[in-house]
């Protein structure tokens, strides 16, 4: 049993020995003076069992030596009373009276000696070594009670460590007081060996307090891991402006590192969110990175209170600030929590970016969309002047024209109608941004609005581009808009004339299912690149090659098309391959005998019915 009580004692002594060291390593890497304080007391207090054992080694007890053990012990627990003061400042007359009684139990011990050096009487002696134990328990007992109050109010690692300070010094307590209560009844070595084994335990928990190691981040973050990736997606995904991004980046950064104030500015100074701070500071703060956008001349400046936690948010341009003015314990407890809000300030970031480029995005569909109502308006009345004058001069109103002046009116008068469709689609393009776009609908029969559709064209189209009309012999009913849909069937043949310079067939095909008309357009023209078929159903979006760089159009045709589909319940897809010709389907719901009806139905008026092919 010697032997193993032996081999404790030397472990418990080694265990503090190294706890003092790490905790002085820490204040060499952050020059604190609250890690100053932690790193003396724990030094001090592992001269005490270190002194004890090189006491055991000589084989007699030295005085000086055990009067620097009990100077250690006292200054220990001294010092983290100070390590207290510098989170929560203690009254002045408490802690001078705290400074008091150390002094006077350091001045006890060496005025009286200690046992079995002691220069009082026989049963005075043991009354100072009692002395010394409840002075270091007074001087210790205050702060691990503030401590584990605060831990309360704390972020989870916060927590954690601010509560295994407190424990393990609440455990070393606890030996010393059951040790000056039992007296020699604690002296058998099966009680000093469970006693040891104690103040070991309490290594462990002290150093991972002191240097938070990997797993025991893991496991106490786990309380906040889910709400802070539930945050993490309100942030980059649900917020809808930068003043609710930085609104919920102020709350978070705040929570996660503990601090009583945060602040979020953009890449121009401009406060974006603020919380628990006075206008005049936010005002004072925004105006020093609007001067010098750099995190270190900011902290230099000390427009806000250190120790603040700053971090850069990187944005096109410039860059913005999330700052923390950190509660008391943050700056020692709370470098892993300081270390999340950098990874939460990067998402702050791309957050603020994204809705940055978004708001831009729709400034300049708006722009568009009030460009497209303001031209198309400002064009109408001309062109329709021009048409009219066009007219008039192909029927001999305004006199009789030679031949050469004829098929120039005519000319004139194409390429006015074609300025007049697009003016139409312009118009129509608008009224859909601004969901003005109203549908007249009611049940009609597609095959005839497929025909007027062809009939349309056909007298557009030239020889090289013959149109064909097929239809299914029942009626297709659809609850439909006649007009536009014509006008998409009209776009599709004309985009089908239009991408066949080298001439050819164009068929429309109008055929039905159980739930649905399906409206085919076929050409064989260009074709259509698969990586390109998307774009084509953007606003604005063409495709520009050899082929098709001279064919006029602003892209807005087939984005009408589909547009005025969906709003059908339907919608337009594309197959086609390069050099082999396209293929546009239309697809609409088709209405069932039972359905009530939507409006009147608009007959068919007489198309050739085909079967088959």
């Amino acid at each position: 049993m010697s032997g193993l009580l032996a081999v404790v004692q030397d472990a418990v002594a080694a265990a503090f020995v190294l706890l003092g060291l790490s905790a002085t390593v820490e204040f060499l890497l952050h020059r604190e003076r609250a890690r100053a304080y932690l790193a003396a007391s724990l030094v001090l207090f592992s001269l005490v069992p270190a002194l004890g054992r090189a006491q055991a080694a000589l084989g007699t007890p030295n005085p000086v030596v055990l009067e620097v053990t009990v100077l250690a012990f006292l200054g220990s627990g001294y010092c983290i009373l100070l390590f207290r003061t510098c989170f929560v400042p203690l009254r002045r007359w408490r802690l001078a009276a705290a400074t008091a009684a150390a002094a006077g139990a350091m001045a006890l011990t060496l005025a009286a000696g200690l046992p079995p050096h002691s220069r009082l009487p026989g049963p005075l002696q043991g009354l100072v070594a009692d002395a010394v134990i409840l002075t270091w328990v007074g001087l210790v007992g205050e702060p691990i009670v503030r401590f584990w109050l605060a831990s309360r109010s704390r972020p989870p690692v916060q927590r954690a460590r601010l509560r295994g300070l407190s424990v393990s010094f609440a455990v070393l307590i606890a030996i010393l007081l059951v040790g000056t209560v039992a007296g020699n009844r604690l002296q058998s070595p099966t009680a000093v060996l469970v006693t040891q084994l104690a103040a070991l335990a309490m290594v462990p928990i002290l150093f991972g307090s002191l240097s938070q190691p990997g797993e025991l981040l893991r496991r106490w973050r786990n309380g906040d891991s889910d709400e802070l990736q539930l945050a993490m997606k309100d942030l980059l995904v649900f917020s809808p402006d930068r003043a609710t991004a930085a609104g919920r980046a102020v709350r978070w950064a705040a929570r996660l590192v503990g601090a009583d104030a945060a602040f979020v500015l953009d890449r121009d100074g401009e406060p974006l969110a603020a919380l628990g701070m006075a206008p005049d500071l936010v005002a004072a703060a925004s105006a020093a990175w609007r001067d010098d956008p750099l995190v270190e001349t900011f902290a230099r400046r000390r427009v806000v209170r250190a120790p603040s936690i700053l971090v850069a948010l990187p944005m096109d341009g410039g860059a913005g600030l999330l700052g923390t003015l950190p509660g008391p314990f943050t700056p020692v407890f709370a470098a892993h929590e300081a270390a999340q809000l950098r990874g939460y300030a990067s998402a702050l970031a791309a957050t603020l970016e994204r809705i940055r480029t978004t708001e831009r995005l729709a400034a300049m569909e708006r722009a568009k969309g009030q460009f497209l109502n303001l031209a198309s308006h400002e064009l109408r009345g001309p062109v329709a002047i021009i048409r009219g004058y066009m007219s008039m001069l192909e029927r001999g109103t305004l006199g009789p024209l030679n031949p050469a002046g004829l098929r120039a009116v005519r000319v004139m008068s194409a390429k006015a109608a074609e300025m007049n469709a697009l003016i139409e689609q312009m118009l129509e393009a608008a009224r859909l941004e601004e969901g003005r776009l109203r549908l007249e609908v009611r049940d009609a029969d597609v095959r005839g609005i497929a025909e007027r559709a062809v009939e349309v064209m056909r007298l557009l189209a030239d020889d090289a581009h013959p149109l064909r009309l097929r239809v299914d012999g029942e009626p297709l009913v659809a609850a439909v808009d006649a007009a536009r849909i014509q006008t998409i069937l009209t776009n599709l043949v004309d985009n089908a004339i239009k991408y066949s310079p080298a001439g050819g067939e164009v068929e429309c095909r109008v055929t039905g299912t159980g739930e649905s008309v399906r409206i085919a357009v076929r050409d064989h023209g260009v074709g259509i690149a698969p990586e390109d078929q998307e774009r084509l159903f953007s606003r604005f979006g063409r495709i520009s090659s050899e082929a098709t760089r001279h064919i006029p159009g602003i892209g807005l045709g087939l984005y009408l098309a589909r547009e005025l589909a969906r709003l059908h319940g339907g919608d337009i897809a594309v197959e086609s391959r390069p050099g082999l010709g396209s293929t546009f389907v239309l697809t609409l719901p088709r209405r069932q005998p039972g359905d009530g009806a939507a409006g009147p139905a608009v007959p068919a008026t007489g198309a050739e019915a085909v079967s088959g092919e």
